[in-house]
């Protein structure tokens, strides 16, 4: 067989399986057409001379994409250069199918978020399980500003920012004095001050809040000088509004 009569005995595509097509705009387009904009999107319907009216234009299908039977609803969509149409079976289904891959991508998402912030409560328990502060204690961040630059968290808010062990009652230890409300690494006549930006005492999570974990190298270094585990204190969850003056 030849391949002239090959493509000859090749079955004609099936127009009723035909799930998108392409129509050519009219000469002279209605401008309800752009009335949405381009791709805003018209209802219409297949007519018996296999044109779609539609704003008193009878529109016509690209040599493409055969006409669908007389009857099929299409929704149309005003394109920059030709009119494409769908089934309204296949836009239910295509929307029904997007509606499930969102459900799985969120589902995913919350997964991944729920493992992230698992891990993070962990490292904070762990970490903050090592220090034996003899006093009690929360965390405590003072934000570092530098606006939205490439070194921010998006907030304003500098990536650099640390968290601290704020104190909540005094701290005498031979030459080390702190006072309620000082960071350990430093007193609040110092560098940390009062005039925070914020000042973050806790995390959280779906499962509720926790003292974050500690991640200033000087108040690691500091709390190394205990290591009574007895004479520990556990940090509290203490929300800042409650003893920042």
């Amino acid at each position: 067989m030849t391949e002239e009569s090959q493509e000859g005995s090749q079955a004609p595509t099936n127009p009723a399986l035909q799930e998108t097509y392409k129509l050519k705009y009219p000469d002279f387009p209605h401008p309800h057409f752009l009335s949405k904009g381009v791709f805003g999107r018209f209802e219409a319907e297949v007519d018996a001379d296999g044109t779609v009216p539609i704003f008193g234009h009878k529109l016509k299908f690209d040599p493409e994409t055969p006409a669908p039977a007389a009857g099929t609803k299409l929704i149309l969509c005003a394109e920059r250069w030709h009119i494409s149409a769908e089934t309204a079976e296949a836009r239910a289904a295509r929307e029904e199918t997007e509606k499930l891959r969102l459900a799985v991508a969120r589902a995913e998402q919350e997964q991944e978020n729920a493992q992230r912030d698992a891990m993070w409560r962990q490292r904070a328990e762990e970490t903050n399980a090592k220090l034996n502060i003899p006093v009690r204690w929360t965390s405590g961040q003072k934000s570092v500003l530098s606006g939205l630059s490439e070194n921010s968290w998006g907030d304003g808010r500098n990536a650099r920012s640390v968290n601290h062990v704020l104190l909540l009652e005094p701290l005498t230890d031979g030459k080390l004095q702190r006072r309620a409300h000082d960071f350990l690494c430093t007193t609040q006549g110092g560098s940390n001050g009062r005039g925070y930006s914020t000042l973050d005492t806790h995390s959280g999570d779906a499962y509720g809040n926790y003292v974050s974990r500690i991640t200033c190298k000087q108040c690691l270094a500091t709390a190394a000088r205990w290591t009574d585990p007895s004479k520990r204190v556990e940090p509290e969850l203490v929300p800042a509004n409650k003893y920042i003056v």
